[in-house]
């Protein structure tokens, strides 16, 4: 999203904290410009680190609550974002940036109506034109195709190219897959919109979080996954129901027969009614049309799809002597007691209409089971089992009873079948190491020549030190090390800040963090 894509000033801003923070580890404000920093160049873990700090340091702060929900979002944990958000809320108002990636949290999760209201207060509250996107995107999903239309036009009109990749998204949830691909075409550069066109067609197949992950982030499921929700969806949104209460433009007229003693109509009202039977109870919505309130059959509670009805467990059994997988088909022995209970739940149950089913005659050989009824099930279905070293010798080899073996003979018990060692996973190519980031920046040369005044500056401490870079959302650390662990680098920490340098902290590198040496060597 354009929303994370790192500016120049972001890499300053971060500078700037990183300063600060040399001279007082302590500083609040100072941690949560260097989360606000490094959330804008899209490290959402780094981010993480410096709010999780000011928040042991200055705890129920709404800046700091919503700066890590917002963390936490970019790390594409709605579900701990969302809580987040609630509790900075309550402690005071949302900037209106976390305001407008608390929508987008509720739209990761198919709260497509919670998300809504938050896009329209960060609009309110003046957030910038990715707000007013997302929003466009959101009532898409909604199904809401005017509101859809009618929030992105003002940037279309501007020819905001974020807009029209919204737009093509929007196309493609509400189904208009054609019209999608040719906006694409013509707004969008040749090889992003050929690209991204054989998403578009599956867009309406997705559910409506993932819709939102598609187009918002740019993370398509995987085929298996396509039109299935992550199971946290539906428990977030069972624990997230309320109960809700009647508000006052929704009165109603108290219906039913009243307390007490009921008394026949007289006079003309009886003509009213047919013969004696009562007169249908009237349901009055305000501001609503008049029904008459009348009970409905009773409908049965509706039978899950997935769920056969439970089989019978078979007195005898009917095994196909093919290969290939047959139909198992139980046959109910007449002499056995009946079970009623069992009977009932397997009646119309016709195993030759379930999926899978093989149709026509087979050829089957009836066995005779003398077993109890638990033990036959288990055996239809229990696997063969592949042959032991024991068994494959068995008849070959004298009695386990027998003490002597023939002379010249091999003793077959005494032979231990061979073993692969078991296969260690290969270590990792990039572990996580324990670094000094002394620097930031987008060139490398620059950073290079940082490296090489700080040798002139302390040769004695950076002695035969090695620098390193690695890539940091859209800049680059410039590090020292890797170190031994936590106490070395706090010490080498404290000896530059004495020196003068300020601005150096411990980083840890996250297994699989690719980290290179400065001069490419």
């Amino acid at each position: 999203s354009d929303a994370t894509a790192a500016m120049p000033g972001d890499n300053q801003s971060l500078n700037a904290a990183l300063v600060r923070l040399g001279r007082n580890p302590r500083d609040s404000d100072a941690l949560i410009a260097a989360g606000n920093a490094a959330l804008a160049m899209g490290d959402a873990d780094a981010a993480a680190g410096f709010y999780t700090r000011a928040d042991k340091l200055t705890p129920d702060n709404p800046r700091i609550l919503s700066g890590l929900a917002s963390a936490k979002l970019r790390a594409e944990d709605p579900f701990a974002a969302i809580p987040l958000y609630n509790s900075a809320e309550k402690l005071g108002a949302i900037a209106p940036a976390a305001m407008a990636d608390r929508g987008l949290a509720y739209d990761l999760v198919g709260d497509n109506a919670s998300a809504a209201r938050a896009y329209r207060q960060a609009i309110a509250d003046g957030a910038d034109d990715e707000a007013t996107r997302r929003l466009g995107i959101s009532l898409a999903i909604a199904g809401d195709k005017r509101g859809s239309e009618g929030v992105l036009a003002p940037l279309l009109a501007k020819q905001d190219r974020a807009a029209w990749r919204a737009r093509v998204f929007a196309l493609a949830i509400m189904g208009r897959e054609d019209e999608a691909v040719r906006t694409a075409n013509a707004m969008m550069p040749v090889q992003l919109a050929t690209g991204i066109a054989p998403y578009l067609r599956y867009m309406r197949q997705l559910t409506p979080a993932q819709q939102a992950a598609a187009a918002n982030m740019g993370h398509f499921p995987k085929a298996s996954d396509i039109g299935r929700d992550d199971p946290r969806i539906a428990q977030f949104a069972t624990s997230a129901a309320k109960p809700r209460l009647a508000s006052a433009d929704e009165a109603m007229i108290p219906v039913g027969a009243p307390l007490g003693k009921v008394e026949k109509p007289k006079g003309k009202a009886k003509e009213l009614a047919v013969g004696d039977a009562p007169l249908p109870t009237v349901a009055v919505r305000v501001g609503q049309p008049i029904a008459a309130n009348v009970s409905p059959p009773p409908v049965p509670p509706p039978v899950p799809p997935s769920v056969p009805p439970p089989v019978p467990m078979p007195s005898r059994v009917v095994e196909a002597p093919l290969p290939e997988p047959v139909n198992v088909v139980a046959v109910e022995n007449p002499t056995a007691p009946a079970d009623k209970g069992l009977n009932n739940q397997a009646a119309g149950f016709n195993l030759a209409r379930t999926e899978g089913a093989v149709s026509g005659p087979q050829p089957v050989v009836v066995r005779e089971v003398a077993k109890p009824q638990a033990a036959v099930a288990a055996a239809v279905v229990k696997p063969t089992a592949k042959p032991s070293f024991a068994d494959a010798f068995e008849g070959l080899a004298p009695s386990r009873s027998s003490s002597s073996v023939a002379s010249g003979a091999v003793d077959l018990r005494k032979i231990v079948p061979a073993r692969d060692a078991p296969k260690l996973p290969p270590p990792p190519v990039h572990p996580s190491r324990i670094w000094l980031q002394i620097g930031v920046g987008r060139d490398t040369d620059r950073l290079a020549y940082d490296w090489r005044k700080m040798l002139r500056d302390e040769g004695e401490l950076m002695k035969s030190r090695k620098a390193f870079v690695t890539e940091w959302g859209r800049t680059n650390r410039l590090l020292i090390g890797p170190f031994d662990g936590e106490k070395a680098a706090d010490t080498l920490v404290a000896k530059l800040k004495k020196a003068g340098h300020d601005g150096a902290f411990v980083w840890t590198s996250p297994t699989g963090q690719v980290v290179d040496p400065l001069d490419g060597k």
